[in-house]
């Protein structure tokens, strides 16, 4: 039920490969002929050839034309149709339903976006990759110091702009009060995508649905002007007058439902296209950075949203590190769900047990949290991933007990997520061994519950 006491329902159905073919909303105020994406239909790559979407007063009908995986066309019913074209690394440059040219780095990620020969978006990148500025054709933009962006005013000021943290972001307000900051609270899903914002007064600032690839509901909901983060979380490129979102490693256009580039691991999915977001699935399927697709079976959709809740935590804490590893590695791993007291990682599942609801306390008097709690347990797995760095830690690594693995992770990387998390000051130890005795579990009362 929305903010405005409206209850609303889905219907979702599938095709025999688990690609949604329709998804239609029905609500107290209307029969599910305002919001719906159906009649969706797949070539034998998993690349979308029609679709028929309806957002409120807008209705179109899209015909997608393919080379292999590339879309050359779009024609639509009503809406906007166009060519496209691409370099050969099969990043597009091209977009003809936007009318834009598009230029990419070394590296196959947007570097500039111009129409009819005029800039309308710059993209910055240090040599890992990491956006750290955008800049509009009219000398203005974005600049990004991990948790904190800056306004760039294009007359030589910068200020900060706002502040992110998990539960949502820090705005700069300006008032008869002078300048500070509030904060906007989000509440997300179990995709990650922002459903509603609030305000440090419990005013709702914004509400949000979307249809499956991530248009929003045009439905006349309030809508915070200054949010760039909607569809699974991600930033949203409108304030640079683009109609893309920006994944990370990629760039995707909810419009029709693709990537502007090909998937980095594409050598994982080789039986899907390269171009498809998140298996066509994208209710059920969450792609955190573009790269790589984190199914979900049989875990529940509580599950999912405190997964993606962490992964956002650990982001802005500096310590998914080793889940960005994991993710670049050719093995695919899996999370799944634990039982209180049964974090653990298999090898030979690949997959990692992970319990979100409860934090622990060792008998030092110590906590971990969930987050840490994770950052053990892929510890684990990277050195099932890496057998140089296992051999090396068995080896040589002096540890007080028999175990050196587990006193290697404790020592090396539980520590250092405790300290990054703010469990534990630089000159305390989060615990001793892995064999800490007197363990308490408590309900997780921290923000990974909740986000």
């Amino acid at each position: 039920m929305g903010s405005d006491g409206i209850a609303n329902a889905y219907s979702f159905r599938y095709d025999s490969a688990g690609r949604i073919a329709d998804a239609v909303l029905y609500s107290d105020r209307n029969d599910g002929s305002s919001f719906s994406e159906e009649g969706l239909s797949y070539d034998r790559n998993g690349n979308i050839t029609a679709l028929s979407r309806t957002n409120g007063a807008e209705k179109d009908g899209l015909v997608f034309e393919y080379d292999g995986n590339r879309l050359v066309r779009v024609d639509g019913d009503s809406g906007p149709s166009g060519e496209y074209e691409y370099d050969a690394n099969g990043n597009m440059t091209h977009d003809g339903m936007h009318g834009m040219d598009l230029e990419f780095n070394r590296m196959n990620l947007i570097k500039k976006v111009s129409r009819n020969s005029s800039v309308i978006a710059d993209f910055h990148y240090p040599a890992d990759g990491t956006k750290i500025c955008t800049m509009t054709g009219n000398g203005t933009g974005l600049e990004y110091h991990g948790p904190l962006t800056y306004r760039n005013g294009g007359d030589g000021t910068v200020r900060l702009q706002e502040a992110a943290f998990s539960g949502g972001r820090f705005v700069l307000v300006r008032d008869q009060d002078g300048e500070h900051m509030e904060p906007v609270y989000a509440f997300r899903d179990h995709l990650g995508s922002t459903r509603a914002l609030a305000g440090g007064d419990g005013s709702v600032l914004e509400q949000d649905s979307y249809l499956p690839f991530g248009l929003r509901w045009d439905d006349g909901s309030p809508q915070d002007p200054d949010n760039r983060f909607r569809f699974s979380g991600k930033e949203e490129q409108a304030f640079a007058g683009l109609p893309y979102i920006d994944f990370g490693a990629r760039m995707y256009d909810p419009a029709t439902g693709r990537w502007l580039t090909q998937d980095p691991l594409a050598e994982k999915y080789y039986g899907a296209s390269l171009y498809a977001f998140c298996g066509n699935n994208p209710v059920n399927i969450i792609d955190p950075d573009g790269r790589k697709l984190f199914y979900a079976k049989n875990v529940s959709e509580d599950f999912k949203q405190k997964f993606a809740a962490v992964i956002k935590f650990m982001n802005a804490k500096g310590t998914s590190g080793n889940i960005a590893r994991l993710n670049d590695s050719e093995t695919i791993y899996y999370i799944d769900e634990a039982p209180l007291n049964q974090n653990s990682y298999s090898p030979t599942l690949k997959t990692i047990y992970w319990d979100p609801d409860h934090l622990i306390q060792f008998g030092n008097g110590m906590w971990s949290s969930p987050a840490t709690i994770l950052s053990h347990e892929v510890g684990h797995a990277i050195l099932d991933e890496d057998p140089e760095l296992y051999n090396q830690v068995m080896n040589e690594y002096k540890a007080d007990s028999s175990d050196k693995e587990e006193e290697y992770i404790i020592n090396e990387i539980e520590q250092d997520a405790a300290l990054k998390h703010g469990e534990i000051r630089p000159d305390q130890r989060n615990r001793k061994g892995h064999q800490d005795l007197h363990l308490k579990y408590y309900n997780n009362v921290s923000s990974m519950k909740s986000n």
